[in-house]
């Protein structure tokens, strides 16, 4: 019983080796819904504009730590809300209306994109330079937050707009990636740990093969999960 609860407490809190570090996302959907009720205020205020702040000050903060003393090991530095509520705001503020995303500006939003993948580029060989490789390739930058966010602007610009979509063979393939991302998502480590002791030991399989070969057998193996054990199972494990 002692073990059990020992387990439990260590998933919610994202320190458990056994569930897998992935599960942080858990704790930070906690503190968010907890925290909907005084978001909700803060957008219908005069001063809705500063949840804007709340990440770069938090990513500024981490920024600071980070150059003067070391590294903050995953997945402490991710269990915050404040690194990722930019997106979770920045989506309410949408809904809500105090933002408009104008639908007929695609060319400035892709420069934007451009822009912000050159400056995450930029961004990752200064902190590798800087000896940082944590930093380097992590997702908590200024540049990535900056780059993910006008990805997001052209997903919801295309999703919003679009009327036509058409469907063939590598469209459909995707679709079955996009469904089955959860489960790609928390079982890809397992899968690459499992890939080095065993077929990496004898084949050197190098970028983006790797990534291609990871995503082929994630997808097949939840397909057969899917058809053996079904929707309803693969969705309690988080799977689809």
């Amino acid at each position: 019983m002692v073990l059990f609860l020992t387990i439990i407490i260590r998933y919610f809190s994202s320190k458990s080796t056994i569930c897998c570090d992935r599960a942080y996302f858990i704790i930070v959907y906690i503190q968010l819904t907890i925290l909907v009720p005084w978001i909700s205020k803060l957008i219908q205020s005069k001063y809705w504009k500063l949840g804007f702040l709340v990440t770069p000050i938090s990513i500024a903060i981490e920024y600071i730590y980070t150059i003067n003393y070391g590294v903050i090991k995953f997945p402490f530095y991710a269990l915050f809300f404040v690194v990722w509520f930019i997106f979770f705001y920045l989506g309410m503020c949408i809904r809500n209306g105090n933002i408009k995303i104008l639908l007929n500006r695609k060319s400035f939003y892709f420069i934007l994109f451009i822009v912000a993948y050159i400056m995450q580029f930029v961004e990752g060989i200064i902190w590798y330079m800087y000896g940082n490789y944590n930093m380097a390739i992590g997702q908590l930058k200024f540049s990535s937050i900056f780059y993910a966010i006008i990805l997001l602007i052209i997903f919801y610009i295309w999703i919003v707009k679009e009327n036509n979509i058409y469907f063939n063979k590598i469209s459909n393939f995707f679709i079955v990636i996009g469904n089955y991302s959860f489960g790609i998502y928390l079982t890809h480590l397992a899968l690459m740990t499992i890939l080095d002791k065993t077929v990496y030991r004898f084949i050197d399989i190098i970028f983006p093969f790797n990534i291609v070969l990871i995503i082929l057998i994630e997808v097949i193996g939840i397909s057969f999960m899917v058809k053996f054990c079904g929707k309803k199972v693969c969705k309690y494990l988080g799977l689809i």
